[in-house]
């Protein structure tokens, strides 16, 4: 799973990006530290992504600014100090909501509720296909 972390604080984005790697097989493949920089990436490499950690409170803005400027598809953990932007992280792909000061199990938490989100959209499109496939099969030939 490739994983970006949009962070404005170094210690905050290294210790994400240990806890991801270390006690999980993923791979962080870029860290940004604003918005104009998160942008960029994205607009370039938003297809190899698989999750977004993001930061609320970023050192140029907060991070609502980046989904104004390009529709992002991935799927965000927001980990921030502040818990009033919940609502509006859930409303801009959210999936999980960690405060600061996070620790590993907390990481490990959302990484499993990720990956359970992932299999059920991966089951729930494999029985579609199939039922497409036995309706196709089951169309009564005319005469």
């Amino acid at each position: 799973m490739n994983i970006l972390i949009v962070e404005d604080e170094q210690q905050a984005a290294f210790m994400l990006k240990s806890y991801i790697e270390w006690h999980h097989k993923f791979q962080v493949v870029c860290i940004c530290d604003g918005i104009e920089t998160s942008v960029d990436y994205l607009r370039e490499h938003q297809n190899d992504l698989d999750l977004i950690f993001m930061d609320i409170q970023l050192s140029d803005g907060q991070c609502f600014e980046i989904f104004e400027k390009i529709s992002i598809y991935v799927p965000v953990v927001f980990c921030t100090s502040y818990n009033e932007f919940m609502l509006q992280a859930f409303k801009n792909k959210g999936i999980d909501y960690i405060l600061k000061p996070f620790d590993a199990q907390d990481i490990r938490q959302t990484i499993a509720k990720v990956e359970k989100l992932k299999n059920s959209f991966i089951s729930q499109n494999v029985i579609a296909e199939l039922l497409k496939t036995e309706k196709a099969i089951n169309v009564n030939p005319i005469y």
